[in-house]
């Protein structure tokens, strides 16, 4: 008797070594073939999903096994057979169950432009100032200034790029970036699903990183100030430290006092606040006007 049905006549009186022994041979047999990630039951993203493809053979080859021994069995069924029919499943699993998943998981999409955007799905420029109204404009003037210039530029989009935006101020494309950022921050607040699918695919205000420096100015918009005290290190003297060389050479000597290093000290940050809700980056007591 071959191995194959010693596991499959042991797995079938519920021996769970036998049990094992049939699992790996199925596994041996679907040798290069793997479940998408997307199927994995078990995994709690699309990332880790791909992490565990193994994983993932092992548990489905292994259930399928366990629904299979409890159905009554043929006759003539045999280990090799039970092992060839995993194989046949698995690849008929591969093959349907990702056109199944997306049947039911195909829901109509929450923008009003589908899947794809097209320029010529875009609404008048009349529209959308007028779906846009109910919104407050940003309280910081530089970003109401560039919130002015990216609605009256609709729907021509290649007016508001970075780029062009940059040279029409005089700064950096990367500065319009941070600002572009910190305004789709401030206008995404309080704006509807229809207002949110305008501001992200009509003016290309998406939900980014915002810099350090853009913070400040989502915080002005907001009024919710929540800053801690920030303090940064400086030399202010040197102060006498003890030398423990002399142990760490194999030397029978008493450690030294006349060894010096620079003492640190916490410099607190300038207290004051300006009128847009910024905080000096000076410290307290270098601040020159405060």
């Amino acid at each position: 008797m071959s191995k194959t049905q010693q596991a499959y006549e042991g797995a079938l009186r519920g021996d769970k070594a036998s049990f094992d022994s049939l699992v790996w041979m199925c596994i041996v047999k679907c040798r290069g073939i793997w479940p998408p990630a997307e199927l994995c039951s078990g995994a709690d993203n699309l990332k880790h999903a791909a992490r565990r493809r193994q994983t993932n053979r092992y548990s489905w080859i292994e259930d399928w096994l366990r629904e299979e021994l409890r159905k009554p069995q043929h006759a003539k069924a045999t280990g090799a057979g039970m092992v060839q029919r995993c194989r046949w499943r698995l690849l008929n699993y591969i093959e349907r169950e990702p056109r199944r998943l997306a049947r039911e998981e195909d829901e109509p999409s929450a923008s009003p432009f589908g899947t794809r955007i097209r320029r010529d799905q875009l609404a008048d420029q009349a529209y959308v100032v007028d779906l846009l109204s109910t919104l407050d404009p940003p309280q910081d003037p530089v970003l109401l200034d560039l919130w002015e210039r990216i609605l009256s530029a609709y729907p021509d989009w290649k007016a508001t790029t970075n780029l062009q935006l940059a040279g029409a101020l005089g700064v950096h494309p990367n500065v319009i970036g941070s600002r572009r950022a910190a305004l789709a921050v401030c206008m995404h607040l309080e704006a509807t699903s229809m207002q949110a699918a305008y501001l992200t695919h009509g003016l290309r205000l998406r939900i980014g990183k915002i810099r350090k420096t853009d913070i400040h100015r989502v915080e002005c918009q907001t009024e919710t100030i929540n800053r801690q005290d920030v303090a940064s290190p400086s030399i202010v003297g040197r102060e006498l430290e003890m030398d423990w060389s002399g142990r760490w050479l194999g030397f029978n000597q008493p450690p030294s006092l006349r060894v010096e290093a620079p003492g640190y000290v916490l410099q607190p940050r300038c207290p004051h606040f300006y009128r847009d809700g910024r905080q000096c980056t000076n410290t307290a007591k270098s601040c020159p006007g405060h």
